[in-house]
């Protein structure tokens, strides 16, 4: 396979050696790039995302290929169609490219949606995070003569007076005259 860039619009070909019936030429548009593949109509959807990774450096399992539909098939009988729409309704990696609706004798064009694997932001797994550590003064409780203490205590009253003291109300709409709030 050779690699060759374009002139007016930064495309760069991937070009199988033969070109007969059996080859298919799919455009791929990422970011501000194109990227033209020639490929045979027996290689996989698989193949097509290694060889995008290996020219845009995003992983396959970050690939979303957007544009690319199966080939409609008319199916006659009623069991038959029952049967094989729950099996054609998704494209996988082993999904063949002549199973794929193209257009022929042109490009099929589709677009890929995906992040490079340096600029890709990865979540911590749950064994990497910090201990989160229970920082209520008391635990919830049901009892209501509880609850009655905890709230006429003077520590907590003097915090809710400190809280309510540096809160600021921004009214955004003063209330109309004689209108409910809604």
């Amino acid at each position: 396979m050779s690699v060759k860039e374009g002139k007016a619009k930064d495309v760069q070909e991937i070009a199988s050696p033969k070109k007969d019936d059996s080859s298919v030429e799919l455009l791929c548009k990422w970011q501000k790039k194109s990227f033209t593949l020639k490929l045979s109509k027996e290689h996989t959807i698989g193949k097509v995302r290694q060889m995008l990774a290996d020219l845009t450096q995003v992983q396959p399992k970050r690939q979303k290929l957007i544009g690319l539909r199966l080939h409609k098939k008319k199916e006659h009988s009623s069991s038959s169609s029952e049967s094989s729409s729950s099996s054609t309704t998704s494209i996988s990696d082993n999904t063949k490219l002549a199973a794929l609706s193209l257009r022929g004798g042109r490009k099929t064009k589709f677009m890929m949606v995906g992040v490079p694997e340096a600029e890709a932001v990865v979540d911590k797994d749950e064994k990497d995070l910090p201990e989160v550590l229970n920082d209520l003064d008391q635990d919830f409780n049901y009892d209501i003569e509880e609850a009655l203490i905890l709230k006429n205590a003077p520590e907590n009253i003097a915090k809710m007076k400190e809280v309510a003291g540096q809160l600021t109300i921004n009214i955004m709409n003063k209330p109309r005259k004689d209108k409910p709030l809604v």
